[in-house]
Order: structure tokens, then sequence, then C-alpha cells
């Protein structure tokens, strides 16, 4: 009787180890089922640029399913906190018009829109991303994570996004605050007659690479001629006595 018993309990655990090792391996299979697989892409725009230091910048959020209509985009974002703030995201100006997520912060976004009813082909936008530049020099990305989607409902919900993270990477710099050097100068004036106080003078406005950036020639502090040539030697042609 207790061989039976023992026989009986070991042939129980023994269903009880294959029944979980085929949940285990079925819910893999479920995984896998729902990873993306399709062809779909998901996009930002622009994919890169330079953004000065304290300032604010928008990219645009796209998904393109091809030929394939899609219903419903869940957008996930990563970006580095350190070096970017989130400020805002939403769905202005994109082809699924109902919103039912729009959150940011400490390296994360999260928007989800859908069309209720329909669906749509092709590049769609999906909507705007924010961010405030938090240094100024050294580039950084912004990526799809792992999380989105793009959902088609046909006949059964199916991912059509091809689960390719890249996104864009953006310049972040300073800008140049350095006062322009001006140097000025009263040049002689060829076959002219200067009287009075109505003495002409040559304004050299310089860069901070030391660059002539324009020369201004000036009379009883009236700017009558602009060049915006460095190269001498210059002609003007106003009237000297005046």
């Amino acid at each position: 009787m207790t061989n039976k018993l023992k026989t009986t309990n070991k042939k129980t655990k023994s269903i009880i180890i294959v029944t979980a090792l085929f949940a285990v391996i079925g819910a893999g299979i479920l995984i896998f089922a729902n990873a993306a697989t399709g062809t779909a892409t998901l996009s930002l725009t622009p994919n890169s640029g330079s953004y000065d230091i304290s300032s604010n910048f928008t990219l645009g959020i796209y998904a393109n399913s091809g030929t394939t209509a899609a219903s419903t985009v869940d957008v996930k974002l990563s970006y580095d906190a350190t070096k970017l703030d989130y400020v805002s995201v939403d769905g202005t100006g994109g082809a699924f018009t109902t919103c039912t997520e729009n959150s940011g912060g400490a390296g994360t976004v999260s928007l989800v829109c859908a069309l209720l009813g329909n669906s749509v082909s092709g590049n769609q936008k999906v909507g705007n991303v924010t961010f405030k530049a938090k240094v100024g020099t050294g580039t950084t990305p912004v990526s799809f994570a792992a999380g989105s989607h793009i959902w088609s409902y046909a006949a059964s919900p199916v991912d059509l996004w091809n689960g390719v993270t890249t996104g864009g990477t953006y310049t972040l710099t300073t800008p140049d605050t350095t006062p322009p050097s001006v140097t000025i100068t009263a040049p002689s004036v060829s076959g002219s007659t200067v009287s009075g106080n109505a003495v002409p003078l040559q304004a050299n406005v310089t860069d901070s690479a030391g660059t002539i950036t324009r020369v201004e020639f000036v009379v009883n502090g009236v700017v009558k001629d602009t060049k915006t040539s460095g190269t001498s030697p210059y002609s003007y042609t106003w009237d000297s006595t005046t």
C-alpha cells in the first residue's frame, strides 16, 4: 500500500512539473508571437540638429505602416535626463486623433494614440515631443524603446512595428556671447572736401575670431554706407560734403 502511494505521488509531481514546463514554454511562444516582427517603422523629424543650452526644441513623431492600415500607435521614447529636460508630448497634428496616454520624465516618454473605428496606412504623424537642452556641449540620442507598437486590428491584433529603436541624435551647443570688436579710423577721402565737423569715420566690425564682418562709413553720426565684405579697398558713392 505504501509503495503504491509513493508511486502515485511521484506521478503526480511529474505531471505538475511537465504542466508547469509547458506553461512556461507556452508563455514564451506567446511573448515571441507578440514581439515586434513587422516592417512598419517609427521615426523622429528632424532626426538631427543643433540646439542651444536652455532652449526648447520639438520633434515630430511618425509611424509608417506602408500599405498595411494601422489604427493605434504606442510610442515609448528614451532620452538622457542629464542632458535633456522633458517638456511635453501630445498628438497635435497627428492622424491618430484620440490619445489615451501622454506623459514623460526621468528619461522616458509615452504617447498612445488611436484612430477609433478607422485606420490609415503610409507615413503618418503621431504627435510631437518637446525637450529642453540642459547642457551646451556634446550630442545626445532620443530613441524608441522596445515597448513601442504599431497595431493593426484588421482581423486580430497584429504588431506591425519592425522593432528598430533608432530615433535621432542631437547636438547641444552654447552660443557665442563674445561682443563684437569695433575699430574706428578717419580715412582720407580722395578728391573731396571735408569741412566743419563733418568728419567721415570708418568703423570696422569684427567677430570673436577677429574677422571683419562689415565696414560702416559714418558722417556726423549717420551711417552713409555699409559694406558687408571685409576686403578693402572700398568704394563709397555719397556726397562727402554733407
